[in-house]
């Protein structure tokens, strides 16, 4: 009997593993074909080379790729050119939960229980508001914000074991932590005052959860709130900080640090996602140490270029990047510099004095994925959320920057002519100047 279970189980992992590689990697991978495997084709938009001063962009196409050089599509790799050409297809939340439930399944016939219990669900409900911008979302990624929300796990059994042993009195208990919480907040141990919070929310014992859009001021504009019912009957009303325009698709924070506060906002019609001017992350600055644990992680595939050079009294980085994030595909170009003299990698965000005008485009092929106008800023960027993952070699960054004045603009210049890759082109037009990074 256990060797018909162990026969069983191997089928169904089998099964599993073939489910999940041929949607996602149809026909297999070649020994060559890899996240820079490629360099853009001869349907580029643009031809950084042949781009007119005054019009820097609107230029003939680029000259036909040679076959079987490395970095470039191959006559004898199709896999690796369908690859190129159409990407490979991000995993669905469903397909994240069926993967999920049959790893439980696999489990069970091993150990001859579940060993992963199929977890009860919180009662979440949503409205029309939220149900049209999610079901958007999830026709045009495959991400399924609506699911994900109604399959929240239930955690309330610790909290009633808890409860019924110390026999709490929640009303009582909950009104004391709330108090703790404005005592904390106004000392400015905000770390303490939302841990307040949270066990005076966990130990009243959620019922369910209403997700629902509010209006939100004169001008059109909703608010996401979400109103929790506790054991007790008692109702509390949450604002994650999360503005909705349900004409433009704009989601936006409250203030200027992105939706709930995690440095970023989304348009939700252009599937896009990018970083508002004062997201938390301007704190951080940048090294090249950031970018070493991005590699690692699974959960991004990027190129980047760094320009370094001097000007005024201190060191400047213009760094680019292109790749995955996640689950989009985007571009990124951040202005960072130090004061002399400086060791290490390390540079900081330029100040609201030092930023200047920039604009962005990505390109895969012939299809505009980003598109972001000229603006005044430290870190122009965007990610568009779709069905596929691109390879950071089959995307053309197009990047524009206004510089104040000749003596920096020609710094930067001579520092892309000694970047090593040698595969960003530029265009100088006035102070401004236009890069194309194709491969």
């Amino acid at each position: 009997m256990k060797k018909f279970r162990l026969v069983i189980s191997l089928l169904l992992v089998i099964s599993v593993a073939a489910g999940l590689s041929a949607p996602a990697f149809a026909g297999g991978v070649q020994d060559d074909v890899s996240p820079v495997a490629a360099t853009a084709s001869d349907a580029l938009p643009v031809s950084p080379t042949d781009a007119a001063p005054d019009s820097p962009t609107d230029a003939a196409p680029a000259e036909e790729a040679p076959v079987n050089v490395p970095g470039y599509k191959s006559e004898n790799r199709p896999i690796r050119n369908k690859i190129y050409d159409e990407g490979i297809p991000t995993i669905t939340t469903t397909s994240f939960f069926n993967f999920f439930n049959s790893v439980r399944n696999v489990f069970s016939i091993l150990s001859g229980k579940y060993f992963f219990s199929p977890p009860k669900k919180l009662n979440v409900t949503t409205d029309e508001g939220i149900d049209e911008l999610t079901s958007f979302i999830n026709e045009n990624s495959g991400l399924d914000i609506n699911q994900i929300l109604t399959n929240v796990p239930d955690w309330n059994d610790p909290a009633k074991i808890v409860g019924k042993i110390i026999n709490i009195n929640v009303p009582e208990l909950r009104s004391q932590l709330y108090a703790a919480e404005q005592d904390a907040y106004a000392s400015g141990r905000r770390a303490r005052g939302t841990m307040c919070h949270f066990l005076a929310s966990y130990l009243s014992v959620i019922e369910r959860a209403d997700i629902y859009l509010a209006p939100y001021g004169d001008d059109g504009l909703y608010e996401v709130n979400c109103n929790v019912t506790y054991s007790d009957g008692y109702v509390e009303t949450f604002h994650p900080g999360i503005v909705v325009n349900l004409e433009t698709g704009e989601c936006t924070g409250k203030g200027d640090g992105g939706m709930v506060g995690i440095g970023f906002n989304c348009n939700v019609y252009d599937m896009l996602v990018y970083a508002p001017m004062y997201c938390w992350m301007r704190e951080c600055g940048f090294c090249v140490e950031y970018d070493l644990l991005c590699y690692i992680l699974p959960m991004y595939c990027y190129n980047t270029r760094r320009f370094r050079f001097d000007y005024g009294d201190k060191e400047w980085m213009i760094q680019v990047w292109k790749g995955n994030y996640l689950i989009t595909n985007g571009a990124e170009v951040g202005i960072y510099n130090r004061d002399k003299p400086a060791f290490g990698t390390y540079y900081n965000c330029i100040s609201d004095e030092e930023r200047l005008p920039m604009d962005l485009q990505v390109y895969h092929g012939n299809d505009l994925l980003v598109d972001i106008p000229e603006t005044v800023h430290w870190w122009v960027n965007g990610f568009r959320m779709g069905k596929a993952l691109y390879s950071p070699h089959s995307m053309t960054v197009k990047f524009s920057i206004t510089f104040n004045d000749e003596e920096m603009l020609k710094a930067f210049c001579r520092s892309i002519d000694l970047e090593l890759h040698g595969d960003v082109k530029y265009t100088v037009n006035g102070m401004k100047v236009s890069c194309v990074w194709d491969g």
